[in-house]
Formats: C-alpha cells, structure tokens, sequence
C-alpha cells in the first residue's frame, strides 16, 4: 500500500471535506439564499464572460471573427442580467441543469470508486457519496418544478454534505495507510 504516499496529503483532503460540510449545511439552512447566491455567481460568470468576449470580438476584427463574437458576447451579457435581475426564475431552469449535473456527477464519482476499490481500502465512502449524488440527481428531475426555488439550494447543500463526509473519510484512510 505505498502508493497511497503518492496521493494527495490526507489533511489536505479532510480539510477541504470539512469545508464541504459547512458550505452544505450552510445551503440546507438557508436554502433560499443559497439558491439566489448560486444564480448570482453564475450571473458573475455569464456577465464576466460576455465582457471577454467582447473585448475579443473588438480586437479580433482582422480575423473575420469579431461580429460573431461580438454576437455571443451579447448573449452572455444578455443571459447574466437576466439572472442577475430572475435569480429565482433562474432557479427554476438551473434545477434542470442541477438534475444533469448530479447525475453525471454521480456517475463519475461511482466509476472512480470502482477504480479505487483495490488500492484504496475507504472506497466505498466515494460509491456511497456518487449514488446519493445520483438518487437526488433522480429526484430533483421528478420533481421539476415544483418548490425549484428552494430545492435548489437544499439539495445543492444536501449533495456538498455527502461530497464532503467523503472527502473526510478518504483522507482518513489515506492517514492509516501512510502510517
């Protein structure tokens, strides 16, 4: 088991697990704000993104390329202010895209499990945080779009919680094996 040396250092991994946990409890206990301050970074993102890619679209004029993107700096510009201004309405897509995200997720954390079972002996905790991730991905679709606005900031928490505990108990075994 000296390969688990060679992994990420297992305070490293249980700190940043213990951040998750506090973010996520902090999302289930105000699941409003948590959905609004998501839409607002994504709003941040967006607006940023249509900033660049104006300034491109202006300097890139001798590509040929700068009504295009000029064209898709808009768009961005034009998505972040909507949500800037509908974060809640915002909420109600974003859940679709949630849903998506959870399970794909999921999915992925499912298969690294299966790809760590033998080398690393907590890899059930990464099985065990990809098929929550999967079953609220599930949920969240059957339930679309009912109470979006709320939902998605708890089951957002909800999902961080169970990234976290995973996180915290892979740098625990990662700690006995490095012992």
């Amino acid at each position: 088991m000296n390969a688990a040396k060679e992994i990420v250092p297992s305070k490293f991994i249980q700190t940043y697990g213990i951040v998750l946990l506090v973010i996520g409890a902090c999302c289930i206990m105000l699941p409003l704000f948590a959905s609004v301050l998501i839409e607002w970074v994504i709003s941040g993102t967006l607006i940023a993104s249509g900033i660049l890619f104006g300034v491109t679209g202006i300097h890139s004029r001798r590509w040929g390329s700068a009504i295009m993107l000029v064209l898709e700096a808009l768009l961005f510009l034009c998505a972040g202010v909507y949500v800037l201004f509908n974060p809640l309405k915002a909420a109600s897509f974003m859940m679709l895209v949630l849903a998506g995200f959870f399970l794909v997720g999921g999915l992925f954390r499912i298969m690294a499990s299966m790809q760590m079972r033998y080398a690393v002996r907590g890899w059930y905790w990464m099985l065990i945080s990809g098929i929550a991730s999967v079953i609220l991905g599930g949920l969240i679709w059957g339930m679309w779009p009912i109470s979006s606005d709320v939902l998605f900031g708890t089951l957002f928490g909800i999902n961080v919680i169970f990234a976290g505990w995973s996180m915290i108990r892979m740098g625990a075994t990662v700690q006995q094996l490095t012992r």
